[in-house]
């Protein structure tokens, strides 16, 4: 038999649901067009990386001539000339994989600092909260102080498991990190410390997790339920299919974040 406090869990999550899209106004359209410019953004950042790359590697491209004579030079016995020209080559080599180090470090930093941004805008819009460079410089150190153990998990597991299991152990990880990322970013306040921050995530998330299980189904099905509905839209011309396609993503996803920052919102009042 259950008891009124668990029928009242009940009502709340219940309801949640149907509420999230009564919220569909500006602050879903706000949150659509916050994500399509962060990933405009990225798909810059990705152009002017392969365009630098390209750039860096022409040096390397224009050193095979050079080996070319080396080659001949070796088999002619010509070997100080050799040596000289091989030194340069390594030299050329050296300078190439450094700058192309220094690149992919600079635009995953960027493209980091890019995201960590647009998250700070969208989920300030959400949950009402107010947007300032005090909010964005504790959101940033938050976020990448959560991020590093998560990334060195996978890590670790890609080298310590030599199985095709590794892949669903990182699949649960994934899941894991945004389940918890999600409450992380609802509960986050400015003027709170980060370990009470990371105190309340984790027990929420874990000792709340069966709570969840209905609102993660909710969010499955509709994933389900948008798919079906777009491939019945699969005989428009491919141009608008696409662009269709993906604007029911945004959409989609935006809708997602409005509904989990309600439940979260709901299951730490109760909690």
């Amino acid at each position: 038999m259950k008891t009124k406090k668990g029928v009242k869990k009940n009502k709340i999550k219940n309801s949640l649901f149907v509420k999230s899209f009564k919220e569909l106004d500006k602050k879903l359209i706000y949150t659509i067009i916050l994500d399509i410019l962060f990933y405009v953004m990225l798909l810059g950042i990705v152009v002017f990386t392969f365009a630098n790359l390209k750039w860096n590697f022409e040096a390397v491209k224009e050193a095979i001539p050079t080996l070319t004579y080396i080659l001949g030079d070796v088999e002619n016995t010509a070997t100080e000339d050799a040596a000289q020209k091989l030194t340069e080559l390594n030299a050329a080599f050296f300078i190439a994989i450094a700058r192309t180090i220094l690149i992919l470090l600079v635009i995953f930093i960027v493209s980091l600092m890019a995201g960590i941004f647009f998250k700070a805008l969208i989920w300030t819009r959400i949950l009402h909260k107010k947007f300032d460079i005090h909010f964005y410089r504790r959101f940033t150190l938050l976020n990448m102080l959560w991020m590093v153990p998560w990334a060195l998990a996978i890590v670790i597991l890609l080298f310590a498991i030599k199985s095709m299991l590794v892949f669903f152990y990182i699949i649960l990880i994934i899941f894991l990190f945004l389940h918890f990322t999600n409450i992380l970013y609802v509960l986050f306040e400015k003027k709170k410390k980060f370990s009470i921050i990371l105190k309340e995530t984790f027990m929420l998330g874990t000792e709340k997790i069966h709570h969840f299980i209905l609102p993660y189904i909710w969010v499955t099905l509709l994933f389900f339920l948008l798919i079906n509905i777009l491939g019945l839209l699969s005989f428009l011309p491919w141009r608008i299919y696409i662009m269709l396609f993906i604007l029911a993503l945004f959409l989609y996803f935006a809708w997602v974040r409005i509904y989990m920052s309600k439940v979260i919102n709901n299951l730490a009042k109760i909690s």
